[in-house]
């Protein structure tokens, strides 16, 4: 005869699901933001997963569709650039005209290494992500490096030239170095070291704008 308990086994145990497991944010922000960069917009959320060793779910959990972790992942923070660049750009006006522009060089570079190939990915998907916050601060900063040069030019310690042709080759040079360093790092290791580059940019742009004396004057009429 059976026994009670043959007659009636007991139930397997059922597992409780437990909490599920805690999802970093962040770090799958700082894995799109690399994927996004590496593979452009064509990226797809199981790649961001599975670098980041997330499920896709837990992506769309937080973040609807591709485009809204592209936005968010690529965010330049436009305002912050802009307060990073104004505090630069207050500093190199309380220093020696050559520190100045050296100082405020190595802060353009040390920030467009990073803002570069983000800006670069938004403007190739404008559908996505609007660039008119880049585009605002940028024109405030070239603004404000163009009335720089004009105050140094009031004060006669640059000689009479327009400022916004010294501000464009000045800003234009450190935009073009940032750009190898992003678009062909390989020819990047063959150009100057960047404080190089900067020290002979900064004297170059002093050297052409220097207040004339009547022996250049005489040498560059001889010349012409």
């Amino acid at each position: 005869m059976n026994s009670s308990d043959d007659a009636h086994p007991p139930e397997p145990r059922t597992r409780g699901r437990g909490r599920p497991p805690t999802v970093d944010v962040d770090r799958i922000l700082a894995v799109a933001r690399e994927v996004f960069l590496e593979r452009g917009f064509r990226a797809t959320t199981s790649e961001v997963a599975e670098r980041a060793s997330v499920s896709e779910g837990s992506i769309f959990h937080h973040f609807k569709t591709k485009d809204a972790l592209f936005r968010q992942a690529m965010n330049l923070e436009p305002e912050e650039t802009a307060r990073i660049l104004g505090d630069a750009i207050s500093q190199m006006e309380k220093q020696d005209i050559r520190e100045g522009l050296e100082h405020f060089a190595e802060k353009i570079i040390e920030v467009g290494r990073i803002t570069l190939p983000l800006m670069m990915m938004t403007w190739s998907n404008p559908e996505v992500c609007t660039a008119s916050p880049q585009k605002a601060a940028f024109r405030g900063l070239m603004y404000r490096v163009i009335h720089y040069f004009e105050a140094q030019v009031e004060s006669k310690r640059l000689r009479k030239i327009d400022p916004e042709i010294v501000a464009r080759c000045f800003l234009g040079s450190l935009h073009h170095f940032c750009m190898v360093q992003v678009i062909a790092p390989e020819a990047a290791e063959l150009m100057l070291p960047r404080g190089m580059f900067v020290r002979g940019l900064v004297d170059l742009i002093l050297q052409g704008a220097a207040p004339r004396t009547p022996e250049s004057s005489a040498e560059l009429a001889s010349q012409t």
